[in-house]
């Protein structure tokens, strides 16, 4: 977690936007180590700065993966395509269609109670290897998906327990409007794991 001051690159706007996905770097043992924001935050001015504090970093990049539109004959089994998933990160939307471009959120079921045939909720399994898929409900437990949705799922790569007790970030990019950056670690990078 870190606090951002950021200085301007021209003008005084009333925010700047830390997007979702800016990047950060630090170093560990030698080894550099991307970080990057999972959410957007709004620098609000300060002294002629702006100022984003309690700012989140998660250890990787964003990827994202769109699967082919769900065919309810023949369900694929929606697996992450890459190894060492920080499912932590996980965020997984289903879009109508290739033409209605409309999405709902679900969000990863954390027990079965309260779980009804209408509930937007995901399961998380392992799969082969270092991966996982993503297992949506059936209609009785859990929302099923229909024919024609697309299935898009953002998440970060971790490299698991190396990164953490980084504790100097430095930013690298993704802030439109910024002048420079300065960074003050709040707390230093812990809780990341390989899958078990």
């Amino acid at each position: 977690v870190v606090n951002l001051t950021i200085q301007a690159a021209s003008g005084t706007p009333a925010t700047i936007e830390v997007p979702k996905g800016t990047l950060f770097t630090t170093s560990v043992n030698g080894q550099t180590f991307t970080f990057t924001t999972m959410e957007s935050y709004q620098a609000l001015p300060v002294g002629g700065n702006y100022v984003a504090n309690e700012v989140e970093l998660c250890e990787g990049d964003i990827m994202s993966y769109t699967y082919d539109p769900h065919n309810v004959n023949d369900p694929e089994k929606y697996v992450i395509p890459n190894d060492n998933v920080d499912v932590t990160s996980l965020e997984v939307k289903v879009q109508t269609s290739t033409d209605d471009l409309s999405f709902t959120t679900f969000t990863k079921a954390s027990s079965i109670i309260d779980i009804t045939e209408e509930s937007n909720v995901y399961f998380i399994e392992p799969y082969t290897g270092n991966q996982y898929r993503v297992v949506f409900g059936d209609g009785v437990l859990g929302k099923a998906l229909r024919g024609g949705n697309l299935v898009i799922v953002d998440y970060t790569i971790t490299n698991g327990t190396e990164s953490n007790g980084a504790d100097a970030f430095t930013y690298s990019e993704g802030i439109s409007g910024a002048g420079s950056v300065s960074v003050t670690t709040t707390s230093n990078a812990a809780g990341g794991l390989f899958e078990e």
